[in-house]
């Protein structure tokens, strides 16, 4: 299911209609620091795509907003479902390598299926088994897998739980899962994901 999965135009513009609903909702609920007005202030984006799709390209802009009263100009940067923080790769990139590498044999295989380096994908299997389970996210989530999920083959096991066959539609459920851990300027910036 995941050797030669590439992002459609279809999935690009599923995870960019996500990004955009729940950027609106952070941008009419006002600065979290003083209610101020949001001003748009995006951040521009090169992700990075590796074998799965130029099409990943198109995420260009890292949505985000700065506060208009003066004296505070905060900035509240939304959960977003393209990128994880301030990794490089687009966030489909991280998901689907990352199953990849715990599917595959060898090292050399993994490489040339995604074309993205060993060391980095093995730097996200950390960060899926380690630090991801450290989070408040997970600690809140993690009651919702029954029986347990089986952290030493995130995100694989959790992948495999979704209900659909679709590739493009896991990998999409499972960026919106992680959304509200791509920002630490939005408080509780999961219930902006919830909602939509």
């Amino acid at each position: 299911m995941w050797h030669g999965w590439r992002a459609s135009d279809k999935f690009v513009e599923v995870l960019c209609a996500m990004d955009a609903r729940v950027a609106a909702r952070v941008q009419a609920a006002g600065c979290p620091h003083c209610g101020g007005r949001m001003d748009q202030a995006h951040y521009p984006r090169k992700p990075r795509v590796g074998a799965f799709g130029e099409v990943l390209v198109g995420f260009s802009t890292r949505f985000s907003f700065c506060c208009a009263r003066e004296g505070c100009r905060r900035r509240a940067t939304p959960p977003s479902v393209r990128f994880l923080g301030r990794k490089v790769y687009a966030g489909a990139v991280v998901v689907v390598a990352a199953v990849m590498a715990l599917l595959e044999a060898s090292s050399a295989r993994v490489k040339a299926d995604t074309g993205v380096p060993v060391r980095t994908v093995r730097r996200w299997l950390t960060y899926w088994q380690t630090q991801l389970i450290a989070t408040a996210l997970w600690r809140s989530v993690q009651g919702l897998f029954v029986p347990a999920i089986d952290t030493t083959m995130m995100p694989l096991a959790i992948i495999d739980r979704f209900a659909t066959t679709d590739p493009d539609e896991r990998v999409s459920l499972m960026l919106r899962l992680v959304a509200p851990v791509t920002t630490h300027s939005v408080a509780d910036g999961g219930r902006f994901v919830r909602d939509g």
